[in-house]
């Protein structure tokens, strides 16, 4: 069974809003969307830029580096 960590409450993070927290060394992006919370490693998987530092719309996080978009709900690629 997996550990959890507590790295922010609820309102930490207003809806639409995202942020890198640290967890064991690690650094992992949080995503409010709408109330719903979302994480993923801070690592954009096309070129490795920070995820948690985008722009996000809707559920749809865009990378600073590159424009890639990777959609944090299904944690799939959503075009450029």
């Amino acid at each position: 069974m997996a550990n959890f960590v507590k790295v922010a409450g609820t309102s930490d993070l207003k809806p639409g809003e995202n942020k890198v927290v640290n967890v064991n060394g690690a650094e992992v992006a949080l995503f409010n969307v709408d109330n719903e919370f979302f994480a993923t490693t801070n690592i954009c998987p096309h070129r490795g830029g920070p995820l948690g530092e985008g722009f996000l719309e809707s559920d749809v996080v865009t990378c600073p580096w590159h424009g890639w978009r990777f959609n944090v709900n299904s944690s799939r690629h959503s075009g450029l």
